[in-house]
């Protein structure tokens, strides 16, 4: 997912709500009661200004799309 960081994306929220803004790369550590008895990782982008993820992924099992999220378009573009 780290690839993505910096680049522009246009997300549609289910209210209807369009976000322009360029991906943040977010990795961070699960807490132990969410991860269990493994090693937890959850990797997430996030748009600045934005403080809920817009796509996740929990010990690298897949990306998902957030709920809330209705659309999103990933662009080539990428922030200077």
């Amino acid at each position: 997912m780290s690839m993505l960081d910096g680049h522009r994306a246009i997300i549609q929220l289910n209210e209807g709500t369009i976000i322009d803004g360029y991906l943040r790369y977010v990795p961070s550590k699960l807490r132990k009661e969410l991860r269990g008895a493994t090693e937890g990782i959850c990797e997430s982008l996030m748009v600045e200004g934005v403080y809920q993820p817009v796509i996740i992924s929990v010990n690298a099992g897949g990306k998902h799309v957030v709920d809330g999220v209705k659309a999103l378009n990933i662009l080539k573009e990428v922030s200077a």
